[in-house]
């Protein structure tokens, strides 16, 4: 039975992904460069592509401006057109990193779920790279013992350093809000979020979950760091909202915590010391509850989207309602 349930979940997983990687809101894969998935109003131009390798100053600094960075597994940085042109003063942005979900692409996560368009409209830096490729040539990030190294058993080192050396990169070659990093993902992607506040507290203030999950083992962030969203579809059937064990390929089993117990853990993780409170409507199909008794400044919180699944199809204007949460949380 757990075979045939693995075989099952894996088809789903990778269907699901694959739709959110082109256009997990219905928009068509036609979609412009720097328009936004999820608004279908995006205004914002040449985003899709490298930022560029130039030069600016401000304070006293020169920044370098990669257009791409990391050595072994290069990525590309968007960046404003301010930017680019030399216009933007002493002006610093926020940074957010943008993980894909299994099988997926960081570029077309980004359009998808529409950050490719903030970069011009909020402005922001965006980073959103590709994962490493699997034994069936299908992108993952090595998150957690639970996702998503199906085939190899999690062996090996988690992408944290990784991401983590390309966060530093940028900050030290563009100029970057130190206040304002954060990292959003989608399922794996949303696991490596979590993965990457339990490694990178230091640098990161704010971390969203997109039915995504996480693990406890080895996490130990700073407390009372960062904040940490956590958005989940009570009608997902790839990663469920209730606890659940799952079936994974090769006969594997995954004990799932669902979304109220990741938050509850998460709250636990940074300090707080209350429980999960009662849900409030945030918008049409969507509740948020909070844990209670966080540090000033923290926050743990938990997004609900009701008949939501996999996909953000539930929740529109994606990019800009987490990017308003996101602002909201600079560094503690």
């Amino acid at each position: 039975m757990i075979g045939r349930t693995a075989i099952i979940f894996a088809a789903l997983l990778l269907l699901l992904s694959c739709k959110s990687d082109a256009s997990p809101m219905g928009a068509s894969k036609s979609t412009a460069p720097g328009t936004s998935a999820a608004s279908g109003t995006g205004t914002g131009t040449g985003t899709d592509t490298p930022s560029g390798t130039g030069t600016g100053t401000g304070t006293g600094t020169t920044w370098a401006m990669p257009a791409v960075v990391g050595a072994e597994r290069p990525t590309r940085v968007y960046a404003p057109r301010a930017l680019r042109e030399g216009r933007a003063g002493t002006r610093r942005y926020p940074l957010v990193l943008m993980l894909h979900g299994y099988g997926a692409s960081g570029a077309g996560v980004a359009r998808g779920l529409g950050y490719a368009a903030l970069v011009e409209r909020a402005p922001l830096l965006l980073l959103a790279p590709d994962g490493r490729f699997n034994r069936v040539r299908r992108r993952f990030w090595r998150a957690d013992p639970l996702c998503c190294d199906f085939f190899d058993g999690g062996k090996g080192d988690d992408d944290a350093r990784y991401l983590r050396s390309l966060l530093e990169r940028v900050i030290a070659t563009y100029p970057v809000d130190r206040r304002r990093i954060y990292a959003v993902g989608h399922s794996n992607g949303g696991n490596m979020a979590y993965r990457l506040a339990c490694f990178a507290s230091d640098l990161l203030a704010a971390v969203v979950s997109f039915a995504g999950s996480t693990h406890r083992a080895g996490c130990a962030p700073r407390r009372g760091a960062l904040s940490v969203l956590q958005i989940h579809g009570d009608a997902d059937p790839v990663v469920p909202y209730t606890p659940k064990r799952v079936g994974r390929p090769l006969g594997r089993v995954a004990a799932l915590p669902g979304a109220v117990g990741a938050l509850s853990m998460w709250g636990d993780l940074l300090g707080c010391k209350g429980t999960l409170g009662e849900p409030s409507t945030l918008a049409l199909h969507i509740t948020a509850r909070s844990v209670a008794s966080c540090a000033p400044r923290v926050d743990a919180t938990l997004w609900t989207v009701r008949g939501g699944d996999h996909t953000a199809r539930r929740l529109p204007r994606f990019a800009e309602r987490t990017w308003r949460w996101l602002l909201a949380h600079p560094k503690p």
